[in-house]
């Protein structure tokens, strides 16, 4: 079968051939790289060309997609995981319930999946380079959960899979990943909703210097682990730690929620991992 002469043949897909494409996957296996790259640009056409504006997924779509792709949480193949991702590449926008169904479903098939997507395979337990692009697409995609920063939900999320992922075979993508993806959040994302990003980029109050806070956390980690790679040069002669100061000097957008939020991920498992410390280093460099 022909699939791009039969259902773009006109220029166009429809209604009832993007339910017949559902039907068509339910069939296909997950090998099928031709058919899956088809079925998520056929599918990803539909919805844009829909949107009013162009571009924008309207809320009828976004439910009738997740009914199509499975109401309980959980989609059935790769090959509509891939779509999801396609779709969230090229979109100008899809409704908060899309994004909160897609995080989601990312975030399970990132943790315990397996098989091929169109950069190569998903692993359980590591989270290798293909599974670190296919997230960082996700995160950063201009539909995403707040154009152009990553939000709350999906920093946690990222947070949640370093959690599961600790002490496994990594890629250092993905701890780039991670350090960027959750240093986008705390430096450049708007606070979830705020009137206007002037708004939610105001500074409140930081912590005081009560020794409980995260300015304070980070000189007595970096004083007592002196030995964690990367952080040697943060000290000054004498033992003096640079890092709780300039959290203090410099305009780095961090308010006391954001600072509270940081510190109780960090210390929630009573330990600092080489992932928080890349993070830490980060934010205050």
């Amino acid at each position: 079968m022909n699939w791009r002469r039969d259902v773009w043949g006109d220029g166009e897909v429809s209604l009832d051939e993007a339910d017949a494409l559902f039907a068509m996957n339910r069939k296909a296996g997950d090998s099928d790289k031709e058919w899956a790259d088809f079925f998520a640009e056929a599918l990803s056409d539909f919805l844009i060309r829909r949107g009013n504006p162009k571009g924008f997924v309207t809320d009828a779509d976004a439910d009738w997609l997740i009914d199509r792709l499975g109401a309980d949480g959980r989609i059935d193949s790769l090959v509509e995981l891939n779509f999801l991702d396609h779709l969230f590449e090229r979109a100008d926008f899809v409704p908060a319930k899309l994004k909160a169904y897609a995080l989601d479903v990312m975030e399970q098939s990132i943790a315990a999946g397996s098989g091929p997507t169109r950069d190569g395979s998903l692993d359980p337990g590591a989270i290798n380079a293909t599974e670190a692009k296919l997230l960082r697409r996700f995160v950063f995609a201009p539909s995403g959960d707040g154009p152009a920063h990553v939000s709350r939900a999906e920093a946690e999320m990222l947070w949640r899979l370093k959690d599961g992922a600790l002490g496994k075979d990594n890629s250092p993508e993905w701890k780039a990943l991670f350090v960027q993806g959750v240093g986008n959040h705390l430096l450049a994302a708007p606070r979830m909703g705020a009137g206007s990003r002037e708004e939610a980029l105001k500074h409140q109050a930081f912590l005081n210097d009560s020794g409980k806070g995260l300015d304070n956390f980070i000189a007595r980690m970096l004083t007592s682990r002196p030995d964690f790679s990367g952080f040697g040069a943060a000290m000054e002669e004498g033992g003096k730690n640079e890092f709780g100061g300039r959290l203090d000097e410099r305009d780095n957008g961090l308010d006391a929620e954001e600072k509270k939020w940081t510190e109780k991920n960090v210390i929630a498992d009573g330990d600092v991992d080489p992932y928080e410390h890349a993070l830490l280093e980060f934010v205050v460099r």
